[in-house]
């Protein structure tokens, strides 16, 4: 009996051993996954909704974030596309950060943010995060695009600053993805 006893501890002990081995390595595959770039949800009007997640835009001189907010409907881009950005420093000197836009440029177009509105503006370290819109169509275009993008600031005296952005093209290429956008 007491044999019987040994083999079935024995047995639940390796049984658990090999649970809490599959625990780890499952996890372990969890943490080393990537984010995706993009998340949906559904709106109570019918509408999905995309959450395209921050890219980071960085040159010599700027540290910036983007991400974008898309609303869908029919398979298309129903309403302007919110355009959030941080801007980390003061980019170009001679201006405020307040008083520089931001724009997407391609090879063959530029796209302009609209109605651009300071969300915060922290002192320490010096950073400012922005609301902004983009039209549903030029939104639609840097999808399409397979050009390189560029983030431009421009400052109000002329000043510009463009910083090449793959990250940014490998992000609106998983988007087109998604969406099947031709």
């Amino acid at each position: 009996m007491s044999k019987l006893i040994s083999k079935r501890g024995c047995l639940v002990r390796r049984a658990a051993l090999l649970f809490f081995a599959f625990i780890s390595i499952s996890l372990s595959f969890v943490s080393c996954s990537t984010v995706p770039s993009v998340s949906s949800f559904i709106l109570a009007d019918g509408r999905q909704q995309f959450f395209v997640r921050p890219v980071d835009v960085k040159g010599k001189d700027l540290s910036s974030s983007i991400d974008f907010t898309v609303h869908i409907k029919d398979d298309k881009v129903c309403d302007a596309v919110v355009v959030n950005y941080t801007l980390n420093g003061n980019p170009l000197k001679e201006a405020k950060a307040e008083k520089v836009s931001v724009s997407f440029v391609t090879a063959s177009a530029e796209y302009k943010v609209n109605e651009a509105k300071v969300l915060f503006k922290n002192m320490k370290p010096l950073s400012t995060r922005f609301t902004s819109t983009l039209m549903a169509q030029d939104f639609t275009s840097l999808v399409r695009t397979d050009e390189m993008i560029y983030v431009k600031f421009t400052s109000e005296k002329g000043s510009e600053l463009s910083i090449p952005c793959p990250k940014l093209r490998k992000t609106f290429s998983d988007f087109k993805s998604i969406l099947d956008f031709e």
